[in-house]
């Protein structure tokens, strides 16, 4: 990662935010992110069913502890908290901590020379 993109302003906390995330947070948010988009229902099976999809092994007990994680750094919020289940949305934090991971993830694949892109296409 290159150290401008990490320390050139705007948006660099939550990059930051976006490099201390597990795997897993950061497929949570990824797939509640398209939920929204496809205008699903983010519940928390349905986040265990995607995420399981992803061929990640992480068992409904993680996901449901990550679910809560992410509730308490105030990236996700819960729909429905009074009830046995929960429906979950990204917040404008975690929207920025999302879109800051992929713009990295973005240029850093931009910085690839060609012919290594050509390579694997091939």
């Amino acid at each position: 990662m290159s150290e401008s993109r990490l320390s050139d302003g705007e948006g660099s906390g939550a990059l930051e935010e976006w490099v201390e995330l597990t795997a897993t947070e950061r497929r949570i948010l990824a797939e509640i992110s398209k939920m929204e988009q496809e205008d699903w229902a983010m519940w928390g099976g349905a986040v265990i069913d995607a995420v399981g999809e992803q061929h990640l092994s992480v068992s409904d007990k993680q996901v449901y502890r990550v679910l809560s994680k992410l509730v308490d750094r105030g990236w996700l919020v819960d729909l429905i908290p009074d009830k046995r289940t929960s429906r979950y949305a990204l917040t404008p934090t975690g929207r920025d901590v999302l879109e800051a991971g992929h713009a990295e993830l973005t240029a850093a694949v931009d910085e690839l020379p060609d012919e290594l892109l050509s390579e694997r296409r091939e």
